[in-house]
């Protein structure tokens, strides 16, 4: 099953899943707002990670951009399971413009990392190739930028690699 849920008026919020961030504010401008002094596991920030990347790899291969990809957008629960919403942004495009849409919705996902990697304390593995990731998805030439279906990979393979995935809550 994808990790989407699309929410409509009146609709319960699962019981064990909170929104990971809260909206940009006056202060933030553009930057979601964290609970001060959280801090996330390596395991739980590698779950979000391969989490929303599962759920853009299937919107996208519906051919629909969120457009609207921030942590104030995913519900979570305790161990790093995500549940994207807030579809107001969203939009569907041809197969033609793929290939340009779907990198756009990287360079947000690459803004997401960034923020997780500063609130979590990975091993220096991870770390590296998560910041890695984040250059990648962030780059100013956005046919540079690589798709879901790279990242998905990308993230496999730190997953295969890496041996402190055992703890996969947030502290």
């Amino acid at each position: 099953m994808c990790p989407i849920v699309l929410l409509h008026f009146n609709v319960q919020l699962p019981s064990n899943m909170f929104p990971l961030a809260a909206p940009p504010n006056f202060s933030t401008v553009t930057r979601d707002v964290y609970t001060e002094n959280v801090h996330f596991t390596e395991a739980f920030v590698v779950r979000v990670l391969t989490s929303v990347t599962a759920a853009c790899m299937y919107i996208h291969e519906h051919h629909m951009m969120h457009g609207d990809l921030y942590a104030h957008n995913l519900l979570v629960d305790t161990f790093g399971n995500v549940k994207l919403c807030d579809f107001g942004a969203a939009f569907f495009y041809n197969a033609q413009q793929s290939y340009i849409f779907e990198r756009l919705e990287t360079r947000a996902f690459g803004c997401l990392i960034e923020e997780l990697l500063s609130r979590s304390t990975c091993c220096a593995n991870v770390q590296r190739s998560l910041q890695q990731l984040c250059n990648d998805c962030v780059c100013t030439n956005v046919l540079n930028r690589p798709l879901f279906v790279e990242i998905s990979k990308r993230l496999e393979h730190i997953v295969s690699t890496c041996q402190c995935m055992l703890n996969p809550g947030h502290a």
